[in-house]
């Protein structure tokens, strides 16, 4: 893997849920699917948007650099 795409999925694992088990503790004590899919859709999405950002950001220092 390039520098990029290393960087790219370190910034995915800060933000992706982690823990299944806590989003089944939500979904236990609110009784709804709908804060738990919620917060896992959030969560996704942040680690999209910051995998992306950094991957693509990486790129551009590294062109510049070469």
């Amino acid at each position: 893997w390039s520098l990029p795409t290393a960087l790219s999925l370190l910034a995915w694992y800060v933000f992706a849920p982690q823990c299944l088990s806590t989003l089944a503790t939500v979904r236990r004590e609110t009784n709804s699917w709908r804060y738990p899919l919620i917060m896992a859709g959030y969560l996704f999405a942040m680690a999209w948007v910051a995998s992306f950002a950094t991957f693509h950001i990486a790129t551009a220092i590294a062109a510049r650099g070469a």
